[in-house]
Order: C-alpha cells, then sequence, then structure tokens
C-alpha cells in the first residue's frame, strides 16, 4: 500500500495487487483460512451499507435506465474480460470463467459516481442508477457463473473448424507450462518473482501515463484560459 502511495494511487490500489501476489504464493490457503472471518464481518457490513443506499422510489423512477446499465455491464464484462484472458494466454474455458465472474460492480463504482457528483460532472441520478446496477449484478452473478459451462459447450460445439483447433491448442500449451512450472521450488520462486516484477511494471507504466494525462490535460486548459484572458483585456 506504501507503494502504490508513493506511486500516485490509492492504498486500495495498492492493497488489491498485494493480494493479487499473495493469492499465487504456497501460503495463500492458509492466508485465506486466518482472513476468511474478518472477511465475513466487512462483507456483511459492505451489503447492509449498499442496502441501506438504495432508495425504493428511485427504482420506480430509474428502472428503464438501471436495465440498461445492468445489461451493458454484464454483457461488457463478460466480453472484455474472455477475450482479455484469452488474449493473456489462458485456455478458453478459463477465459469464459473469469469473464462470466466479473459481471458485478462493487464499491469503486459508488466511489467514482460519488465524486463525480459532487464536482458537477455527471447527472446526480447516475449515483441511485450506478448502486442499484451494483445490486442486481451482484445477485446475477451466481447464477450468470453457473451458465458459464453450458455456453462453453455450446460455443465449442457450434465454432469453426479453426477456432476449435485454437481452443485445443491453447489447452495444450497451458498444460505443458504448468507441469514445466510445477516441477521444482526454484522454478516456483521464479514463477513468483516474475509475477512481482510484472505488476510493478505496469504500476510504473500506468503511473506515467496517467501523470502524463494530466500533464497535457492541463496544458490544454492553460491554453484555453489565455485566450479568454486576452480578450477580456
Amino acid at each position: 500500500m506504501l507503494t502504490a502511495e508513493e506511486a500516485g494511487f490509492s492504498s486500495a490500489l495498492g492493497a488489491f495487487v498485494m493480494g493479487m501476489v499473495l493469492a499465487e504464493t504456497l501460503e495463500a490457503h492458509r492466508i485465506e483460512h486466518l482472513m476468511a472471518p474478518l472477511k465475513n464481518v466487512f462483507a456483511a457490513i459492505f451489503f447492509v451499507s449498499v442496502g441501506m443506499m438504495i432508495n425504493p422510489s428511485s427504482l420506480v423512477t430509474y428502472w428503464s435506465s438501471i436495465l440498461f446499465v445492468s445489461v451493458v455491464i454484464i454483457i461488457g464484462m463478460i466480453v472484455f474480460g474472455t477475450l482479455g484472458c484469452w488474449w493473456g494466454g489462458e485456455t478458453f474455458k478459463d477465459s469464459m470463467l473469469t469473464g462470466f465472474s466479473f459481471v458485478q460492480i462493487g464499491e469503486f463504482s459508488f466511489i467514482i459516481a460519488a465524486l463525480g457528483s459532487k464536482l458537477g460532472v455527471t447527472d446526480p441520478a447516475i449515483y441511485p442508477i450506478i448502486v442499484a446496477a451494483s445490486v442486481l449484478t451482484t445477485f446475477l452473478t451466481p447464477y450468470i457463473m453457473k451458465a458459464t459451462v453450458p455456453c462453453y459447450n455450446f460455443l465449442y460445439k457450434h465454432a469453426s473448424e479453426r477456432f476449435r483447433n485454437k481452443i485445443d491448442k491453447r489447452e495444450e500449451e497451458v498444460a505443458l507450462a504448468e507441469q514445466a512450472t510445477s516441477g521444482s521450488p526454484e522454478t516456483s520462486l521464479q514463477s513468483h518473482a516474475e509475477k512481482v516484477n510484472h505488476a510493478l511494471r505496469h504500476t510504473i507504466i500506468t503511473k506515467r501515463v496517467v501523470n502524463l494525462f494530466f500533464t497535457n490535460m492541463s496544458e490544454n486548459d492553460q491554453k484555453v484560459e489565455t485566450p479568454k484572458n486576452e480578450n477580456n483585456e
């Protein structure tokens, strides 16, 4: 978290990246067992607080917008999550499992919606829509995940011969890679070190991209303000 804050990101992002790293270690099951009570407590607090933010009258008023946003989120998460994992080297079945498990949105969407309303850049009506869409997608996630295997079997059965060959070839490559990395402890440690380096590189690259974005935005704002000041003079 300290590294994320030094890089200019939030502590929540640092905790998220660290959780991803620890999830791939040999002590992942022990860490999960120790943190399970704390996770259950905060999960209960989270869902209770989300339920308190829902105004029943807004569900009636914005039902069409809530339904549209939820459908866009579900389809977008499935498509982009599946394609991202597939291009990242995972099997097509695992990619679909990942994409189908990403259909819900969480607390970050609340933060962004609340910040947009506070700054006046978004309509205040967006916040209750986002909250309701989050509850709806969270409720539907287990049922959508349950439909992953039937959807995979349907797509595999009706896919072209060329695409099925790609799926089979990817499964063979992933199986060979897993056998190679599970051979010795040294190989496993090297794999974890590569994952940490990969996460750090992406953090630094993302930080630089964000800095360039804000620098260009500030320069454009100065260019816009300068002609206005000259005209006023």
